[in-house]
């Protein structure tokens, strides 16, 4: 066979490598550009959940801010909320969102009750008092919850409690202001008492005062001029003592010192009205000894042992005071 004889088939054979070399090329660009799809799909994907992530943080973010703004409105909070939640939703145009608390109802623009629902329960102080509900008015595919993503079930979740907690931070704020106002009236009242108190006291005293003058001073003047000098000195502690019975002396003292002793407070008014020692011992029939150990005793009650005070001037101010 001549050379020209084998001219054709050994073109066909190098036609028949260049096929099956293109062919190769092209399966691995196909696999390349399918690879290339896949990334640009998952990038897609990548970027939608990025979307949906941000969506469902502004929403957050902004009920914080309708929480911070509206202050101690409830219904403010409830409406400015209900109305953040549609565009947060996978399907914003046709989420609807309703909120209920107590017997109050809160609802989105064009709201409407659909099968297609998600929930979740509003707490205030461990007590369930309403929930919020995101409704699609359309069939959807099947994903995590129904229609609805499991990180809508977990928005919802934190808008319920943010919502609550807001409630509960308002309810006490206002139980607190109610208390405050009761208790300025309490005060108020318990002021009013006390002037009363007060006036009835000094109208008693003025009772008292006038009885003690009009018929027990006459007997102790008489009394004067009928006894001996020795009786003279308790003649003048019970005029004292009488014209002291409205005087806040003894309260005083037994409110700075609760534990002092009956005799204590005796002795204390005679030393107040400037007896001595022997005088208090005739009086009271003890010794100077006895006499000396009430007043340290007095002096330690009344804090005043050890410093260099006036026993009888200390008392008079506790009596002025």
């Amino acid at each position: 066979m001549t050379k020209k004889e084998d001219a054709p088939g050994l073109k066909r054979s190098v036609n028949l490598n260049n096929t099956a070399t293109l062919r190769k090329e092209y399966e691995v660009l196909k696999s390349k550009y399918q690879k290339l799809l896949q990334v640009d799909v998952e990038k897609q994907n990548i970027e939608h959940l990025l979307q949906e992530r941000i969506k469902e943080l502004s929403c957050l973010y902004d009920i914080a801010n309708v929480i911070e703004k509206s202050g101690k409105s409830i219904d403010e909070i409830m409406q400015g909320s209900v109305n953040l939640i549609p565009p947060s939703w996978q399907y914003p145009e046709i989420t609807r969102a309703r909120i209920t608390l107590d017997e109050n109802i809160f609802v989105s623009p064009k709201f409407k009750i659909s099968k297609w629902v998600q929930s979740s329960d509003i707490y205030i102080n461990g007590t369930r008092s309403g929930c919020v509900e995101v409704y699609y008015l359309k069939k959807k595919p099947v994903i995590d919850e129904g229609p609805f993503l499991k990180e809508e079930r977990l928005l919802i979740d934190s808008i319920c409690g943010r919502l609550g907690r807001a409630c509960e931070r308002i309810m006490a704020e206002r139980q607190l202001k109610t208390e405050k106002i009761e208790l300025r009236n309490k005060n108020i009242a318990l002021r009013e008492i006390l002037s009363k108190v007060q006036e009835e006291k000094k109208e008693t005293n003025d009772i008292i005062i006038g009885n003690v003058d009009r018929i027990v001073m006459p007997i102790i003047h008489e009394l004067e001029s009928q006894l001996s000098e020795d009786y003279f000195s308790i003649l003048n502690l019970l005029k004292t003592s009488l014209m002291e019975i409205t005087s806040p002396f003894v309260d005083n003292i037994s409110s700075q010192i609760e534990n002092l002793t009956p005799t204590e407070i005796q002795i204390c008014n005679m030393i107040k009205n400037g007896m001595q020692t022997k005088e208090i011992c005739k009086m009271r029939h003890i010794a100077p000894a006895t006499v000396n150990r009430h007043r340290e005793n007095i002096r330690k009650k009344l804090d005043i042992s050890n410093k260099s005070i006036n026993l009888t001037t200390y008392l008079k101010t506790i009596m002025n005071n």
